[in-house]
């Protein structure tokens, strides 16, 4: 029996032993009185038989709690898995807490969360709080108050005597105490919690392991909300300027469109181009282009509405929604401006600029009634605006739409031109003054199937502006090489051929370069027959980067000419330090030159100026014998023009050379 009852007492558990030794007193205090042996046997059974029962009740209500604490911790986990805004879900995770029975909890607390400036905890969620409370508290700023505290130490902090409050600064009614900790994950704080309890409560270990899971929840369901938030600016904002994209915006216009219909509305719409930042960016640099930019962004967002739309397409293209038209005139007036707001000097990387753009405009019933329509009015509108003169905008009327129509179908052509082989070169000859033809230089003639040769004016200016004037470029260097190579092998003597660069192909850079060496090396044109033509405009562009690239040019053995000299600004210092060899005197100054006395001293000065330099120089546009006799007579001794011949296809060209050159 002894031996039974010790291994019973063995088994027992801490509390259970406890037990036992106060009920062996109370047999002591039985005995003493006299009791005999089985009836204390009895009670000592009936004791442990109490106490097995009593651990069997504990045990009970601890699997319980348990349960209750799986619960709560997957009504969290569901919380956090749901899809619905954080606000909504902080909200969630207070009822959640407030439901647990695990606490001396008042029914009040919230959440506050990091601002975007990160200098700010705003209040996110709440229960219980007052009115006067809502407005105090709304806000935590690092180091005020308690709360304030625990933010700025990056641990919790529990007050939970009155005295405590008074002394963390707060103005609290005196039957709460208050518990703050922040929300914390790798020592970055997203936010802070903060709950209300009576006055002395005191954590148990199982409570603070409990309100650990619900800070870490609430830190995910913050880290979850951050990352969608970012997907979603991703997904709907331009990274650059901050502006709403092409997916926002066209969602935006979707929306105004209906509304506008259902109300009998209109709605406004405007797509405006920054003029010229293609040259900008190329010369000064993306970070330049991109600070540009945003600059427009900002200065955009000055003008118009809350309620107005101002998003970026891609590249240079801005973009605006104006929801809610009053009166046409205000339209004018926003237009006005917007232009004019982007007419301000820019200061940006330690230089100062000042840009124009064109903008069109179109009216939602009028100008068309779904988004497509609207979009390729406002561009159409826009493209005009550019064709007369930039720096301004236009609405949209009909006639737009059919030049259009045509800009497209030109596009369409000149595409396929290029890919079927109907840009060919003519030549006109460079005729030394005594008579013998010294090189040539190559331009550009449209055979177009349905309507015969064009000549440059009727496409290099749409050729420029939608940028197919590079691939063109390629084509006529390749037909140029390949053409002067076939006439030396022919035994026409080493013609030196010239052919024009475009503005956008300067901007290729390493990728010229490219093109000329593949070129000469497929041609077999000896470099020095090979000479590119730059306009003293494009030079002065940007001068620094396009005398980089010209003197790789020369590098390769290429020579270089300034093309219509005397139309730029360049001067004596400027030319000193470019790699050219020639200068061609524009056709402005020729024309004329034995009527008009000032022509004459202008075109003396810049042979004169060559001189200095030790340029060669040619004259363009030379006419007739009296143009020719005085600018040989002036000292230029190459001469191109009318007067020897027009531009002429390659058979005729050969037959000229022989006749002038073997006669």
């Amino acid at each position: 029996m002894v031996q039974y009852i010790t291994r019973i007492i063995v088994m027992m558990k801490g509390w259970q032993r406890a037990g036992l030794l106060l009920v062996l007193l109370l047999l002591g205090a039985v005995a003493t009185a006299g009791w005999g042996q089985e009836a204390l046997l009895g009670l000592l059974l009936v004791a442990i038989l109490l106490g097995w029962w009593q651990g069997w009740q504990l045990t009970k209500e601890a699997a319980q709690q348990e349960r209750s604490n799986r619960a709560i911790i997957h009504r969290l986990l569901e919380t956090a898995l749901q899809t619905m805004p954080v606000h909504q879900q902080l909200d969630t995770l207070l009822d959640i807490l407030f439901t647990t029975s695990q606490f001396d909890f008042i029914r009040k607390g919230g959440f506050y969360l990091l601002a975007e400036e990160n200098d700010t905890l705003l209040l996110a969620a709440q229960r219980g709080f007052e009115t006067e409370m809502v407005h105090r508290c709304s806000a935590i700023k690092s180091g005020h108050c308690l709360c304030g505290r625990a933010w700025q130490n990056k641990e919790g902090l529990y007050l939970a005597r009155v005295e405590d409050l008074q002394s963390a600064g707060g103005d609290l009614s005196r039957q709460y105490g208050i518990y703050c900790q922040p929300l914390l994950k790798e020592g970055h704080v997203f936010g802070l919690l903060t709950l209300y309890v009576t006055a002395g409560h005191r954590f148990t270990s199982q409570q603070q392991e409990f309100l650990h899971t619900l800070t870490m929840t609430a830190v995910s369901l913050m880290e979850k909300a951050r990352l969608e938030e970012k997907i979603r600016q991703q997904a709907q904002y331009d990274p650059l300027t901050g502006l709403p994209n092409r997916a926002l915006f066209l969602d935006r216009l979707s929306q105004s469109l209906a509304h506008a219909q259902r109300n009998n509305g209109e709605v406004v719409v405007m797509i405006l181009d920054v003029d010229h930042f293609k040259q900008i960016n190329d010369s000064m640099g993306h970070t330049v282009g991109d600070a540009l930019l945003k600059e427009v962004a900002t200065r955009l967002l000055t003008v118009v509405r809350n309620t107005d739309t101002v998003a970026r397409l891609g590249g240079d293209e801005f973009t605006i929604i104006l929801p809610k038209l009053t009166h046409l005139f205000y339209v004018e007036y926003v237009a006005r401006r917007l232009l004019d707001g982007l007419r301000q000097p820019m200061e940006l990387a330690g230089a100062s600029f000042t840009i124009t753009a064109s903008m069109g405009v179109t009216v939602f019933p009028h100008d068309g009634r779904d988004v497509e329509a609207l979009l390729k009015n406002a561009d159409n509108a826009m493209y005009t605006a550019k064709d007369q003169g930039r720096d301004g905008f236009r609405f949209f009327s009909e006639e737009m739409g059919s030049k259009a129509l045509e800009r497209l179908a030109l596009e369409q052509a000149v595409k396929r031109g290029l890919e079927q082989g109907e840009f060919i070169a003519y030549y006109q000859p460079k005729v030394h003054s005594d008579g013998h033809v010294v090189g040539m230089e190559a331009l550009v003639r449209w055979q177009r199937p349905e309507v015969g040769l064009c000549y440059p004016g009727d496409f290099i200016p749409f050729a420029e502006q939608s940028g197919l004037i590079v691939a063109l470029g390629e084509r006529m260097l390749e037909l140029a090489c390949q053409q002067a190579r076939e006439w030396q092998l022919a035994g026409l003597g080493d013609l030196a051929v010239s052919v024009n660069l475009s503005a956008r192909q300067l901007r290729l850079g390493d990728k010229l370069i490219g093109q000329v060496e593949r070129i000469l090396q497929q041609s077999g044109l000896p470099p020095q027959l090979l000479e590119l033509e730059v306009t003293e405009s494009m030079m002065m562009e940007n001068l620094s980067e396009v005398r980089q690239l010209l003197e790789r040019i020369r590098d390769l053995g290429v020579k270089l000419s300034i093309d219509d000299f005397g139309t730029g600004y360049s001067s004596l210092s400027v030319l000193r330090h470019l790699p050219i060899q020639t200068i061609k005197i524009d056709r402005s100054f020729v024309r004329g030159v034995d009527l008009d006395g000032d022509s004459r001293i202008l075109v003396s000065a810049i042979i004169a100026m060559a001189r200095q330099l030790g340029l060669a120089v040619v004259a363009e546009g030379v006419e007739s014998l009296e143009e020719k006799e005085i600018i040989v007579a002036e000292g230029c001794q190459v001469i191109q023009g009318y007067y020897y011949s027009k531009p002429v296809a390659p058979e005729r060209f050969a037959d000229y050379v022989r006749q002038q050159n073997f006669a």
